[in-house]
């Protein structure tokens, strides 16, 4: 009998899955996967540690942890542990027969074991689009775990770089996609395009230009600084701005304010969101952000803003473009303005079309066996 993790799901027919999700990635991958498993009737459950406290903080299918236990206590520690009391008192709570975890903490791979050991089966999902040789913020994972039944990776090249972790050499790896691209497909289909441009009093005719913003360090600073030198360069183009959700925006208001070109708009997140905007965009700017691979995965031609010793999946592939001067940004907004009816796509990395519905095969098949 297949019993859950909590008095809802404890009907003998339930197939159950428990997700131990740390950070902000895994925990936008795992959402569209929750999506897929509540359609098909399979019940799950939740454990949220570090960052990811703050994602699930109002959702169902959260496990309550115990009194004494801190959800966001390890976001800053990826090498950190739960005590083997507290370690108890969790794993108590529930007896999964699969666990679903994240790579990105130290504390995904102890309660990993711990379910292991009491016979659950374990898949780990790697949510990043770099190569694992050399990543340093997957080692405390890889560091703590003793076992894994399958490790499922975004893309081609994600998987060819695992096979050269001794650790899990024997580990079956099996290529799903990314489940957190397909989040934008819901936000895309309920934007009325037309209306939002009359919202941002965005003729129709104008061609749309967004950048996204991210972490703010001196790389992105300049980044910025040449984005707005080169979007004052081309007055015919309606530029658009966002910031990361860590920060308020002041920086980027500043920045375009100090430009005084009437074509560049820092948009509150309370009129549109990011992908509510790119759904907009003729072209779409960023310096490192993940934006980029959303982007892509909805057709939009994309350009990172940065250094020369920038490099990404993307950018390796061909799919995307970098530029590190004004000059060289403003040519290549021009050039992708001049072919916007071409379409890009992420299908020569060779992912899936539905990584949710992926994901969500190879966890029926591994309940059912």
């Amino acid at each position: 009998m297949l019993t859950g993790c909590n008095a809802a799901s404890t009907d003998k027919h339930t197939l159950d899955v428990l997700f131990i999700a740390y950070d902000q990635g895994e925990s936008s991958a795992f959402l569209q996967i929750e999506d897929a498993l509540t359609k098909k009737g399979i019940r799950f459950n939740v454990l949220a540690l570090g960052r990811a406290a703050a994602v699930y903080k109002d959702r169902a299918n959260v496990i309550i942890l115990p009194e004494e236990v801190d959800p966001a206590a390890l976001t800053h520690k990826r090498a950190g542990l739960l005590s083997s009391a507290d370690l108890a008192a969790i794993t108590q709570k529930c007896q999964p027969s699969v666990v679903y975890t994240g790579m990105a903490s130290a504390v995904q791979a102890q309660l990993s074991n711990a379910f292991e050991r009491r016979g659950s089966k374990v898949i780990a999902f790697y949510d990043n689009f770099d190569t694992a040789v050399g990543n340093a913020w997957i080692r405390p994972f890889l560091d703590t775990i003793k076992h894994i039944d399958e490790l499922q990776v975004p893309t081609e090249q994600t998987l060819a770089s695992f096979h050269h972790i001794d650790k899990l050499k024997d580990t079956r790896v099996t290529l799903v996609g990314q489940p957190a691209l397909e989040e934008w497909d819901k936000v895309f289909r309920a934007v009325d395009a037309r209306a939002l441009r009359e919202k941002l009093h965005i003729s129709p005719s104008d061609s749309v230009v967004l950048f996204a913003g991210g972490n703010i360090n001196d790389g992105y600073k300049q980044a910025f600084q040449r984005f707005v030198s080169a979007a004052a360069q081309l007055p015919r183009v309606q530029f658009l701005v966002t910031w990361h959700p860590k920060f308020d925006g002041t920086f980027e208001a500043e920045v375009v304010r100090l430009a005084h070109s009437g074509n560049i708009h820092r948009v509150d997140k309370a009129i549109a969101s990011t992908a509510e905007l790119c759904k907009l965009a003729d072209v779409v700017t960023t310096y490192q952000s993940t934006v980029g691979a959303k982007a892509l995965y909805k057709g939009k031609p994309v350009i990172y803003i940065a250094e020369k010793s920038y490099d990404n999946f993307l950018i390796l592939a061909g799919l995307a473009e970098r530029v590190s001067t004004v000059n060289a940004t403003v040519k290549a907004i021009k050039d992708k303005l001049a072919d916007k009816e071409t379409k890009v796509s992420l299908s020569p990395l060779g992912m899936p079309d539905k990584p949710s519905s992926e994901v969500m095969r190879r966890i029926v098949e591994m309940l059912e066996s």
